[in-house]
């Protein structure tokens, strides 16, 4: 299933009340730093996160939540901060909303796949691992937004949007 028919028919069963439905930080209270993934997973909670800058796109995904931050892959370096990935999308002080799925420059692709492969990922089965820029879903890629691989299986990668 593509991403539009997933959204599509996640906001059916969010409609008709198939779901529970979990809105990711509405008021812009949680700290700018904070990081999280949801594992895709038929868990009948649905997640619902504002993402692709200032279009603002209210995105969903059904799963497990997961909080990240802190921990780096490399121990060597610094863990991956979410106002790295927001550069990613963004030119000097302009956000490039337009800059999503197929749309998004090469050289940013590579720095989103850098950045995303540093970020620490503690699996009860696997221990500490780490995410992967999930390249099969590139069309999905948005700020805020970022499909990923996890030790635990597929997911989204999902921090503050820049609005």
């Amino acid at each position: 299933m593509g991403y539009l028919e997933e959204q599509n028919e996640l906001n059916d069963r969010v409609k008709w009340g198939e779901v529970r439905v979990v809105e990711i930080d509405p008021d812009g209270t949680l700290p700018e730093e904070w990081m999280a993934a949801v594992i895709r997973h038929p868990s009948g909670v649905v997640y619902i996160h504002q993402s692709n800058g200032l279009a603002c796109q209210q995105r969903m995904v059904e799963g497990c939540l997961v909080m990240l931050g802190g921990t780096s892959f490399d121990v060597d370096k610094a863990p991956t901060r979410s106002r790295e990935l927001t550069a990613a999308f963004h030119e000097g002080n302009a956000c490039r909303w337009e800059w999503a799925g197929e749309r998004i420059p090469r050289n940013r692709i590579e720095q989103l796949s850098k950045l995303v492969r540093q970020i620490g990922f503690w699996s009860y089965e696997h221990g500490l691992g780490h995410l992967e820029l999930d390249l099969a879903r590139r069309d999905e890629i948005a700020e805020a937004w970022i499909p990923v691989l996890t030790p635990d299986g597929p997911g989204v990668l999902i921090y503050q949007n820049c609005d």
